[in-house]
Order: structure tokens, then sequence, then C-alpha cells
């Protein structure tokens, strides 16, 4: 469960941040922590990272592009990354050949207590 982390999304999305993002090789992303000295993330209490929207593995995320970033819950932003991993394992999006369509996803946050997190991927799988 990642409550705090979808709650950022959703907060992200209505400020403007795009819904439809593009996955991207790990070759060519930001390293992590590259937000750490943003003023968004400092002031830390023990136990809170920084989480980024739109994601650090998209064409969206990282810095230069505006991302909005906040301080949440550890456990929760890691939760949100794990199943964020495996949507893009299930659906397939790193096979993919680059600039295709296909490695683009739509992010709709969803509070968990209304309905659990789930996958819908353009070749129709759904998890």
């Amino acid at each position: 469960m990642h409550p705090e982390a979808t709650r950022h999304d959703a907060e992200a999305i209505a400020d403007g941040q795009p819904a439809v993002l593009t996955y991207i090789d790990k070759s060519k992303r930001a390293s992590k922590g590259w937000y750490d000295d943003e003023e968004n993330c400092q002031d830390r209490l023990t136990g809170q990272q920084c989480d980024e929207y739109p994601y650090i593995s998209t064409e969206q995320g990282g810095p230069g592009n505006g991302v909005s970033l906040k301080l949440i819950d550890g456990p929760d932003n890691m939760n949100e990354g794990a199943q964020l991993g495996g949507f893009y394992k299930f659906c397939g999006l790193a096979a993919e050949p680059e600039g295709s369509p296909d490695r683009n996803f739509l992010v709709i946050p969803i509070p968990e207590e209304t309905m659990p997190t789930v996958y819908v991927c353009a070749n129709g799988r759904m998890q």
C-alpha cells in the first residue's frame, strides 16, 4: 500500500504534471537522489524519502523537467516503486523498442481504499 505516494501523484497531475508518461531504460535515467539538494526534499524527518512525479523511470521525470517533489513516508515511497517496477515487467515496457508508443502509459491515481492497484497493458493484458 502506498497512500501518500498515490496522493502525491494525484496532486501533481492536478497541478499540471502529465498523466501520460513514457518509460525509459535505466541507462538513460538520472541517478537516484538527484533531487537531494532541491528545496522540497530538505528537512526530512526520520523515515521520510523524497517522492518524485513524474517518475525518474520516464522521459518526463528527472532533473530539468519541472517535476513535483514531496517528502513522504519512506516505505510508502518504496512500495509504489516496487508496484511500478512490477507494472513495467508485467507489461513488458522494457522490451519495447526505443520510440515505441507501447512505452507510453497512463497514470490514474486512485486511493487504495477505493480500489487496489491494477495494471492494464497496451497489449490487453491485465492484472
